[in-house]
């Protein structure tokens, strides 16, 4: 075989490695970017986890259970899902306290964790 040929060969050798490549990559993403499981996916545990507030009962006391977890990042944030329905009054540790106002209807109360873990409660106002 002269130069020339070898030089030839070399050139389709390569050409075929670097299509393999091209095709191997492209199967990778096409079956790697599907649906993976999530991993290290934390839930905080609120209780009560559903309560009614009707007639004279105006607060509630919301704890996140940390028995159930290695790891609770301080402080919490706590949210309610309609200012108007009531307000998280006073929070500190694993505990809020939830005032709700006159008006009757739904509030869910998320609470996170410094982690982005999460928890929601619901409060029924009747």
């Amino acid at each position: 075989m002269n130069s020339n040929e070898s030089i030839s060969m070399s050139k389709r050798i390569a050409g075929l490695l670097g299509s393999l490549c091209l095709v191997s990559i492209i199967l990778s993403v096409a079956f790697v970017t599907g649906c993976d499981e999530a991993k290290d996916i934390r839930v905080l545990t609120v209780t009560p986890e559903n309560v009614v507030l009707s007639g004279t009962s105006n607060t509630v006391v919301f704890t996140v259970d940390v028995t159930t977890l290695l790891d609770l990042s301080l402080p919490l944030v706590w949210s309610v899902s309609d200012p108007a329905n009531g307000a998280i009054v006073g929070a500190g540790g694993n505990r809020a306290t939830y005032s709700r106002t006159s008006l009757d209807g739904v509030n869910v109360i998320t609470v996170r964790d410094q982690f982005d873990a999460a928890g929601t409660a619901i409060v029924d106002q009747q």
